[in-house]
């Protein structure tokens, strides 16, 4: 039981700039290399910390996992802010043999923080925002899409950096402003994995 997740950090330090928390409960794995079966019982997160290093933003996280030889599945995954803004997560990470993840999911939004990062840090979007709604996810892990009902909640804004375009933009909610070749290389790198987005956004 409370089996740490700390350790997985040095593996997704490319995305969490902080992982901690545990998960509880029976995980079985048994058979050969190339054809593992799984099962799980009573497995669950509990307060499992990630923080964001994109966006600034910090998330716990809480709820049951079922874990067997077709995927995980995520049933009503609790995830909070640090400010009273909370969102749920259902859906599974399907797999064949632990390869071809395909993921089909939804996530519904309730004022929770998107955005919260001071300018610096060589980050391309910085701000502070909060989101409302409903999206669902789903694809092969290296393609996926995107398809939601979302919109602002509170004030917010959004800043930008852009790359090879002169001069700056703004509106209300979002401005544009240049940036280095190095840092839209870093920007292009963190989103390589989604190719398509699809959302309806709404601004209040």
């Amino acid at each position: 039981n409370r089996f740490p997740l700390g350790s997985a950090q040095v593996f997704l330090d490319d995305i969490f700039d902080r992982v901690d928390g545990s998960v509880s409960g029976s995980l079985r794995i048994q058979g050969p290399p190339n054809r593992l079966s799984t099962s799980s019982r009573n497995f669950r997160v509990e307060d499992l910390l990630l923080k964001v290093g994109m966006t600034g933003v910090e998330y716990t996280v809480n709820g049951p996992l079922q874990l067997d030889n077709s995927g995980i599945r995520f049933n009503d995954l609790s995830i909070r802010d640090n400010d009273n803004g909370s969102a749920t997560f259902s859906g599974a990470l399907m797999f064949e043999n632990f390869q071809n993840f395909r993921l089909d999911s939804r996530l519904d939004l309730s004022s929770i923080k998107v955005l919260d990062a001071p300018e610096g840090n060589n980050r391309p979007v910085y701000g502070q925002l909060r989101m409302g709604g409903s999206a669902t996810i789903s694809g092969p892990l290296t393609t996926l899409g995107i398809d939601g009902n979302i919109y602002t909640v509170g004030n917010g804004h959004i800043h930008a950096l852009t790359d090879g375009i002169a001069g700056s933009s703004s509106s209300n909610l979002l401005t544009f402003t240049q940036k280095q070749e190095e840092e839209a290389m870093r920007s292009k790198r963190l989103l390589a994995m989604c190719y398509y987005v699809k959302v309806r956004l709404s601004v209040l």
